[in-house]
């Protein structure tokens, strides 16, 4: 299976789109400012730690939008890994309300009381897999330094997942120990962060 264009070349996320839309006038002004970015693809919160994330139709309002320009979108959501049939249940909800073939798992162990292990990720990726449409396409958003944070997790899924996103950003970060990661990969080889 190839991947979706919302998982390809260069993109972005929304954490909050009524926060993206104040910011930028309108959702007009939200989907120039994708593009004056160059960006191929943009990823919006479909969903939080216990329900759907945001206001639906506004969500759609902006999908349509984006799509509209060239920008394809797949929907993110928040993992806590307390409950992980009720947390696949809420994936699967999340895909089928936007009906769009890519979602991404935003997983960070630890991260607000998280709790993951790698029988949970494992049970947690097969049951969004199996509830997916064929040619949907499923990726995990972690850390940006995944040999620094808990790596098991992310070697359990590494055949069961379409691709990672490690995040750039820091917010308590860097500390010595991550930045002393970085001379631990090869350059331009995506299997070295895994």
């Amino acid at each position: 299976m190839s991947l979706p264009e919302s998982f390809q070349k260069h993109g972005t996320f929304f954490y909050s789109i009524p926060d993206a839309i104040e910011r930028f006038g309108d959702i007009d002004g939200l989907v120039e400012r994708v593009e004056r970015c160059d960006m191929t693809h943009a990823w919006l919160r479909g969903h939080g730690r216990r329900s759907l994330y945001g206001d639906k139709e506004q969500n759609k309002e902006v999908i349509a939008a984006l799509e509209e320009r060239g920008v394809a979108v797949a929907i993110w959501g928040w993992l806590q890994g307390e409950d992980i049939e009720r947390e696949a249940e809420l994936a699967l909800s999340a895909i089928d309300t936007y009906g769009l073939p890519g979602y991404v798992a935003n997983i960070e162990q630890g991260t607000n009381g998280s709790d993951w292990s790698v029988d949970k990720i494992e049970k947690l990726i097969l049951a969004v897999r199996k509830g997916m449409p064929d040619d949907g396409a499923i990726g995990v958003s972690s850390f940006g330094l995944i040999g620094w944070h808990r790596p098991e997790l992310m070697k359990a899924v590494d055949e069961m997942v379409d691709m990672f996103a490690p995040q750039v950003y820091w917010f308590w970060y860097p500390d010595q120990k991550m930045v002393d990661q970085f001379g631990r990969y090869e350059l331009m080889v995506p299997s070295e962060y895994v």
